[in-house]
């Protein structure tokens, strides 16, 4: 290979490299806390509902939440194992399903 080929080769390698860096960072990048909150709460309304069991009697309920950590994300929260209309005792495991970033 000559030496203009390898070059070429290293500038492509660079170039993919920064290309993939700068994509990375801005995914769910939203330009404020409220537009963060706000993309959280579109993709809550997106999950199902389930109904808790309480004292009060049944409550229905998103298997999805949003909660703010204190730094520059808000956690999408969600009860992986919860079933559309099923009544649950307690509360299905919950896993973070989503960052949203600002």
């Amino acid at each position: 290979m000559s030496g203009s080929l390898k070059i070429l080769e290293k500038m492509n390698v660079l170039i993919l490299t920064i290309s993939t860096i700068l994509v990375s960072c801005s995914i769910n990048k939203y330009a404020s806390l409220d537009a963060a909150n706000q993309a959280c709460l579109n993709w809550k309304r997106n999950g199902i509902t389930f109904k808790h069991k309480t004292i009060f009697g049944n409550i229905e309920v998103y298997s999805r939440f949003c909660e703010y950590d204190g730094k520059k994300q808000i956690l999408g929260w969600e009860n992986s194992k919860a079933e559309k209309g099923k009544v649950h005792q307690n509360y299905p495991e919950r896993i973070i399903k989503k960052r949203f970033h600002f």
